[in-house]
């Protein structure tokens, strides 16, 4: 009898400081959405406090859950999807559905970063699936802009729809700052899809936003954005001026879009050696296989406007070259025949595009050699 009365005393006091360490974890896991660095410390030392408690599977699982969650609030990049899989693989069976929605999400964006375009395609999608019913407007708003980043490696049209929808999202929240950066990526999709008036108003509208919200962070993306779509709207001067004073600011980190868009408009006002310049400081930065496609683009026109056609051809191939290639990687990973089927016709019309780029630059550099031949002749 009495080894049954300390038994049950020993589970309840065990009991007892799991409750406590599992509401810990809730509150650590709201504080990871406004401050993700003090959060992050929280849990490490909540970790260390209780650590043979973190060695049971429950709890192992929810740690790793919740530290990968506040590196993705930091934007500290992972591509190794090792350990949230053990948080995916637990959650899934006994999670509840918010649980659910928060690791797809986050693996999901892990295997963006890693370049396993296929799989987190259905990591997400399965994400928005199964958090559906959470109404949690934060997480299904990022999951949408995690789709329309996916989408953005290969230019796709469905980049757009997915940022309407994260747009719908965030729009519930009493935070502007997830709304404007959807605003921003949603001006920079239409501008990719050439609806240059359309991107202006929608970036325009960031920008007020952003002012409005007095977030510096914000407020210099948008002015990114913008400059961005000024430059593909020939405003070279005022798209310079608006990045020349953004880079001029202690605290701003370029990106390589940013050098980019300084080497076309340096290229646009004559400055032939500080444009390429520019534009190798943009490839040493330009990482991702967005980035590159942006860079090859910009990189072709820079070369054009100097009267450099050879060069402007080569970047271009590898502009068709990098695009085709995120395409070729989700057709021979994509786990559906319809999504296969899909993409293998999107392949080879950027691959015939490429080629009657490459003919018609072949058919003018013969034209031209005949032409100085025929002269030379004569």
């Amino acid at each position: 009898m009495k080894y049954s009365i300390l038994l049950l005393l020993v589970f309840s006091l065990c009991s007892c400081t799991s409750n406590k360490v599992r509401d810990r974890l809730t509150a650590i896991e709201k504080q990871i959405r406004t401050n993700p660095e003090v959060a992050l410390s929280s849990l490490d030392s909540l970790a260390n406090a209780e650590k043979e408690l973190f060695q049971k599977e429950e709890f192992h699982a929810r740690y790793i859950l919740l530290n990968t969650y506040a590196n993705y609030r930091l934007d500290l990049e992972g591509k190794d999807d090792s350990l949230i899989n053990i948080a995916t693989q637990y959650f899934l069976v006994h999670g509840t559905a918010h649980d659910k929605l928060l690791c797809l999400l986050l693996h999901g964006d892990i295997l963006i970063n890693a370049g396993q375009y296929g799989e987190a395609m259905f990591q997400l999608k399965e994400a928005i699936s199964d958090g559906a019913s959470t109404q949690d407007h934060l997480l299904l708003g990022q999951t949408y802009t995690s789709l329309a980043r996916l989408c953005s490696m290969a230019l796709d049209s469905d980049r757009r729809l997915y940022l309407q929808k994260a747009i719908g999202e965030y729009s519930q929240l009493s935070n502007d700052m997830y709304l404007i950066d959807a605003y921003n990526s949603l001006g920079l999709a239409l501008y990719d899809m050439g609806k240059i008036d359309s991107a202006l108003l929608i970036i325009k509208d960031a920008k007020d936003r952003a002012e409005r919200n007095g977030n510096n962070y914000l407020i210099n993306h948008t002015r990114e954005c913008l400059a961005e779509v000024e430059c593909e709207n020939q405003l070279y001067d005022s798209a310079y001026i608006r990045l020349n004073n953004l880079m001029s600011q202690n605290n701003y980190q370029a990106t390589s879009i940013d050098y980019d868009i300084l080497s076309l408009c340096l290229a646009k006002r004559g400055e032939r050696d500080s444009s390429i310049i520019y534009s190798q400081k943009a490839l040493a930065l330009a990482k991702s296989s967005f980035h590159k496609i942006k860079h090859h683009n910009y990189a072709s026109k820079v070369y054009k406007t100097i009267g450099n056609d050879i060069a402007s051809q080569e970047e271009l191939t590898e502009y068709y070259k990098t695009i085709c290639s995120g395409y070729i990687y989700v057709i021979n990973n994509s786990v559906r025949k319809e999504q296969k089927q899909f993409l293998e016709s999107k392949l080879n019309k950027e691959i015939n595009k490429a080629k009657m780029i490459y003919l018609f630059y072949i058919t003018i550099i013969t034209a031209i050699t005949l032409g100085i031949c025929t002269l030379y002749n004569k």
